[in-house]
């Protein structure tokens, strides 16, 4: 499905049929010209989310003992030797 959209898109095909559909819907009386209108919507991302992120990311394994401000080394961890 996806191959046969994107050599259509590419060729034409969907421009023509398209066209066509709407010729003969046209030529019924089907279509309302006094109801088309255009969508001008947009979306615009956070203001944060533009930039990279601005702190280290954590590493697991690496997080400071509950109450404590001091980072773990690895001898303090459980299992250590």
């Amino acid at each position: 499905m996806y191959e046969r959209h994107r050599r259509w898109s590419a060729d034409g095909t969907c421009d023509r049929l398209f066209a066509a559909v709407l010729a003969d819907a046209d030529a019924e009386g089907r279509i309302d010209w006094s109801m088309v209108s255009v969508d001008s919507t947009s979306c615009r991302a956070h203001q944060h989310a533009a930039g990279a992120r601005r702190r280290r990311p954590r590493v697991p394994g690496k997080e400071q003992r509950p109450g404590s401000t001091a980072p773990m080394r690895d001898s303090d961890a459980p299992g250590a030797a």
